[in-house]
């Protein structure tokens, strides 16, 4: 089923609920290479449960999805999706303004500049002094 494509469309594929003991990385390859040629399998050990698969092909990562969505596979019933690739970008912004946060709280700052989008900790306390 693989096919050549130059396209831009992802080829990432989500596999979900794999359980607390997960299939290992040549039991996904061999269901999941059914659909076309791989490019790289990455199963989750420590938190278990879930894994990506990525297709040469994104006809192929749909095809997959298609069949695979909701079907008992190793033992369990699996979600498969599209992999949006965007949770860890955004969870990495949060972190910063998190961790901004923090270090403002921790020069105790005055309440009213103890923001992620205000200016430094040393410069607020030279300005209210």
């Amino acid at each position: 089923m693989s096919r050549d494509t130059g396209s831009n469309e992802s080829k990432k594929v989500y596999l979900g609920n794999l359980g607390s003991h997960p299939p290992s990385t040549a039991e996904v390859e061999k269901e999941m290479g059914y659909y076309g040629k791989l490019v790289s399998v990455w199963i989750a050990r420590r938190p278990p449960g879930f894994g990506y698969v990525e297709f040469e092909d994104p006809r192929d990562a749909k095809d997959a999805i298609r069949d695979l969505d909701g079907r008992t596979v190793f033992g369990r019933r699996l979600k498969v999706e599209l992999s949006h690739g965007r949770r860890r970008e955004n969870r990495r912004l949060v972190s910063s303004h998190v961790d901004l946060l923090f270090h403002c709280c921790a020069h105790r700052a005055p309440e009213p500049f103890c923001s992620p989008f205000s200016a430094s900790p040393q410069h607020r306390l030279r300005a209210s002094a």
